[in-house]
């Protein structure tokens, strides 16, 4: 959930940065109690501050505000009516609605091929996954990244005949790694580009 703030755009609500947090913290205060009128539930599992969530150089860039929805309960694309789940904004789910998909922390990891176990590999990471593409294609894993290697989910044989590689940097196309493109290359990879339209 992002706050209108001052500098983002023509309908900016918070004019400063001190009214910017009051209108967060307000707004984390009213979700987080935010109740179901007909049952009473919490409509919410959890809200958080993106500070809370992320870190890095980035991290200007993420929602003003993250939330989790109690099960049963989803986001309708309704304007904010008077009341939050009085016809519009939060709706419980009903029978028979035709629902695309949940924002939900869990999910599924599916690994096929030789270098993975067969079976439940238990939990795996949402983050680890880049680390572990990186590592079955045969390529360095930066050391800086928030993700490591799902060793739960590969054969314990292939982690000791391929051991993983950790890097400080990594090569850029600047750089005369294997692989890189020449200057003829490019421009090739350039001329079919525009041919396709894409440039």
């Amino acid at each position: 959930m992002y706050i209108s703030a001052a500098g983002r755009g023509p309908n900016d609500l918070a004019r400063s940065t001190k009214e910017y947090e009051q209108v967060r913290l307000r707004t984390i205060g009213v979700l987080t109690s935010a109740t179901d009128p007909e049952t009473g539930a919490k409509v919410f599992e959890g809200v958080w501050a993106r500070e809370e969530i992320y870190n890095g150089p980035y991290v200007q860039d993420a929602p003003d505000i993250i939330f989790e929805l109690a099960h049963g309960y989803m986001v309708s694309n309704a304007i904010l009516p008077p009341g939050l789940l009085k016809g519009g904004f939060l709706r419980p789910l009903r029978s028979g609605w035709d629902v695309s998909g949940y924002h939900r922390p869990e999910g599924i990891f599916i690994g096929w091929g030789p270098a993975f176990k067969a079976g439940d590999i238990g939990s795996a990471n949402i983050l680890d996954a880049a680390a572990t593409a990186l590592y079955l294609m045969g390529l360095p894993i930066p050391s800086y990244m928030d993700g490591r290697i799902a060793h739960s989910a590969i054969r314990p044989e292939r982690l000791v005949q391929y051991p993983p590689e950790y890097v400080d940097r990594v090569s850029s196309e600047t750089d005369s790694a294997p692989g890189a493109y020449t200057d003829a290359e490019r421009l090739e990879v350039t001329r079919r580009l525009e041919e396709l339209g894409y440039l």
